[in-house]
């Protein structure tokens, strides 16, 4: 068995809001998980009932991070995430689940260009190991 070719998966679960209150150390944790090896990132949304801009913004990060690329400066505020541009897979496959979010979060995501990302009401088995909390 050939591992270099495994998946490990982390499961993040995402509570309340996406937004400027917490949007930081949710990228911070993605970049901590994949420096720790983690090359699949789950967010599970069910508990999630609204996201702002910060919150995409968050997601555009992790994206990045996930392609080994360096996330957007979120120094430079709105423009940061306007030249973030599309999000179809390239030529970097980004390995990023977006399950179970609300309809209207899934409307949001969906208008923003995370379309290929949701999974909408997906049910997880979480392993306890690869859980958390956010």
């Amino acid at each position: 068995m050939d591992r270099s070719k495994l998946t490990t998966a982390y499961i993040v679960r995402t509570q309340a809001q996406m937004d400027a209150s917490n949007y930081l150390e949710l990228i911070d944790f993605a970049k901590d998980l994949h420096e720790a090896g983690f090359n699949h990132l789950i967010l599970d949304m069910r508990d999630t009932y609204s996201i702002s801009n910060c919150g995409i913004f968050a997601l555009h990060s992790i994206i990045s991070i996930l392609r080994h690329d360096q996330p957007a400066n979120r120094n430079l505020g709105w423009h940061a995430l306007m030249k973030l541009g599309d999000l179809e897979r390239r030529e970097k496959p980004v390995k990023l689940e977006i399950r179970n979010p609300q309809p209207h979060i899934m409307r949001a995501l969906q208008s923003v260009g995370f379309g290929s990302y949701v999974q909408a009401r997906v049910k997880t088995a979480v392993p306890a190991r690869n859980l958390a909390r956010f």
